[in-house]
């Protein structure tokens, strides 16, 4: 399990938030592409989104279908806010990231974008964390097996922690494995 600490109380929360805080200064420079961020999606951008699983599936072992990733990653969590982060260059959509926002834990549920471009994954992950802070959560989590997602977020200030009775899932990866 991966933790992004924000705001975390008492004197280890202070020292988690600046321990992430740290590694995020590594990430400075990321954010040059704009990141839209929707809790609702146009037709449009669901056909993008389409269109940019077709150009990256072929770099997943394995995947689910979309429209059910998509919904699930979104909605499965009734009271939870599910934001979609979308990254564009000139001429098509280059990566989605999926979150749920929660005032003490939000997390980051799904990506879908090229499987092995961890400076892309990073770029829209700090993009994520800055969103995230701006609406006050206390911390990010992620939970992913995906060695090129694992990497992006510990690059951009993602610390391994295991609470109690915490399952590790690999939730973040394109449409599954």
């Amino acid at each position: 399990m991966l933790f992004f600490h924000v705001a975390e109380a008492g004197v280890l929360g202070i020292a988690k938030n600046l321990r992430s805080r740290l590694g995020n200064m590594r990430a400075f420079g990321l954010r040059y592409r704009r990141c839209d961020v929707s809790s609702v999606l146009a037709d449009e951008t669901e056909i993008e989104i389409d269109e940019l699983w077709r150009r990256c599936a072929k770099g997943y072992g394995s995947s689910a279908e979309r429209d059910p990733w998509l919904h699930a990653s979104r909605t499965d969590h009734p009271g939870h806010h599910g934001l979609v982060y979308i990254l564009r260059s000139t001429y098509h959509l280059d990566a989605v990231m999926i979150a749920r926002h929660d005032p003490v834990e939000s997390a980051i549920v799904n990506y879908c974008g090229p499987a092995q471009d961890r400076d892309l994954m990073a770029e829209l992950g700090a993009h994520v964390i800055a969103d995230l802070a701006r609406r006050k959560t206390v911390r990010i989590r992620a939970a992913t097996t995906h060695a090129p997602m694992m990497d992006a977020l510990e690059s951009i200030g993602f610390v391994h922690s295991r609470r109690p009775g915490a399952a590790v899932s690999a939730r973040i990866v394109a449409y599954g494995p």
